[in-house]
């Protein structure tokens, strides 16, 4: 038998995405006004939502934080999720927490691994390359002149994004340690 002192009210959410709608209940006092009923709608759907922010403001980049970095970059294997929010707080400044703002996959995609070394170096040429006598995938993050030896970061790790994050960080670093 219904409670006479309260009433059900059922609620959504929709955008303007396919997919993006969602409904539920809430139990509340029958009596309540309609701005305290907005109120608890308001608070029972924003439970629904994966929010953020972003720190706009720029990070400052050390030579330590680099390296903090490529270390990390050089001992782990495969896609690190957690890596990838450091390196972008860490290179980008304010730590994206709006989950749909994720930061790219550069520790799993080649294609974001890229996209990062192009922005930080934009002068800089890049190629992977593999060694087909055991099949290693490498990196190398170079100067825009390959005849010449000096200003070439070679780096091998466990899966071809992480090898060019590797060369990418150190030349970067290098570049940093010359200033």
């Amino acid at each position: 038998m219904p409670n006479p002192k309260t009433k059900t009210i059922e609620f959504y959410i929709r955008t303007s995405m396919t997919g993006s709608e969602c409904r539920d209940e809430i139990e509340v006092d029958a009596d309540l006004s309609g701005d305290e009923l907005d109120e608890l709608i308001r608070e029972a759907a924003f439970n629904f939502m994966e929010w953020g922010y972003v720190e706009k403001s720029r990070a400052s980049i050390t030579p330590e934080v680099i390296r903090t970095i490529i270390e990390r970059v050089e001992r782990g294997s495969g896609p690190d999720r957690d890596l990838d929010w450091h390196i972008h707080y860490d290179f980008f400044g304010g730590r994206e927490i709006d989950r749909d703002k994720r930061p790219p996959k550069y520790t799993a995609s080649i294609d974001a691994a890229v996209a990062l070394t192009e922005k930080l170096l934009p002068d800089r040429e890049w190629n992977i390359w593999r060694d087909d006598e055991n099949e290693d995938l490498g990196a190398t993050v170079a100067n825009d002149n390959w005849d010449e030896l000096t200003d070439h970061f070679r780096a091998k790790c466990e899966s071809a994004p992480r090898s060019i994050l590797s060369a990418a960080l150190h030349a970067l670093l290098a570049t940093m340690e010359d200033e």
